[in-house]
């Protein structure tokens, strides 16, 4: 990699994988003098996603869909303490961005020239709480975003250079 790293971006995501992505995307900013941004997404387009709502059902789809988005706004603040307090151990300057929408489109604004974004490798922004489990690598390549490097090992996070 012969590109400059001004800028750590966190995903975070609830689920398995965060610890390790955690702990590399801290490693990362410190060992480059850098900052840590932490890009909390909300994935409204999956949770929010019900399937068939039978007549007379719209009420409690919708009861549904405020519970789902509820649940992840929860697992988003447990994990934002966790990725805090991980910075500060580190002396890593820390902010936060909480988003809601398709993570897509926004993890494509937020993946600039100078950043690193790094990413769990089996969470994704449902925080879990969606029907279907959601597999960050086949996602990002569906979309055309592209890791530097294929994690070798199932814990390895995905990381992304803008």
């Amino acid at each position: 990699m012969n590109q400059k790293i001004e800028k750590v971006v966190l995903g975070i995501a609830s689920g398995p994988g965060m610890d390790a992505a955690i702990t590399h995307a801290v490693a990362m900013a410190k060992a480059h003098q850098v900052d840590l941004a932490g890009l909390a997404i909300i994935d409204t387009s999956t949770l929010h996603d019900v399937g068939p709502v039978p007549v007379g059902g719209n009420y409690y789809a919708k009861q549904l869909r405020n519970t789902l988005t509820a649940g992840a706004r929860r697992r988003v603040a447990e994990t934002v303490e966790v990725v805090e307090e991980a910075a500060t151990q580190a002396g890593v300057r820390f902010g936060l961005y909480v988003e809601e929408g398709d993570p897509i489109p926004i993890l494509r604004d937020r993946l600039t020239d100078g950043v690193a974004l790094v990413l769990s490798r089996q969470a994704w922004f449902d925080h879990g709480l969606a029907d279907r489990k959601i597999a960050p690598t086949s996602k990002l390549k569906h979309h055309r975003i592209t890791p530097a490097s294929e994690p070798r090992d199932g814990d390895a996070p995905i990381v992304v250079f803008g």
